[in-house]
């Protein structure tokens, strides 16, 4: 069996800062993006939600959420593995 090694923990705090970081993106861009409708309500939304947006570190709790999360996953994951070793295993006794 090919065992794979996935660590989830640094793409859970990227992604989730990511998300932020576009929101500012779109805001930073020229006049005829970020005025539009859509480009307004983005930067509504972002300024909204996200706090510390006033100050330009929103950023600050989605990375701290997406590390919470990876941080738990990884913490997790020997009991899912576990879980999932007494599934197969008791799966093969019965076929046999």
């Amino acid at each position: 069996m090919h065992k794979t090694s996935t660590n989830i923990f640094p793409n859970l705090a990227i992604a989730f800062t990511a998300i932020s970081a576009s929101l500012d993106m779109v805001g930073s861009f020229p006049a005829v993006i970020s005025q539009s409708s859509v480009g307004k309500t983005l930067i509504t939304i972002q300024s909204q939600v996200l706090p510390f947006a006033s100050i330009a570190m929103d950023w600050i709790i989605p990375a701290l959420v997406g590390t919470a999360l990876g941080l738990g996953y990884h913490s997790l994951r020997p009991v899912f593995h576990q879980k999932q070793a007494l599934i197969t295993d008791s799966t093969k006794n019965n076929n046999e």
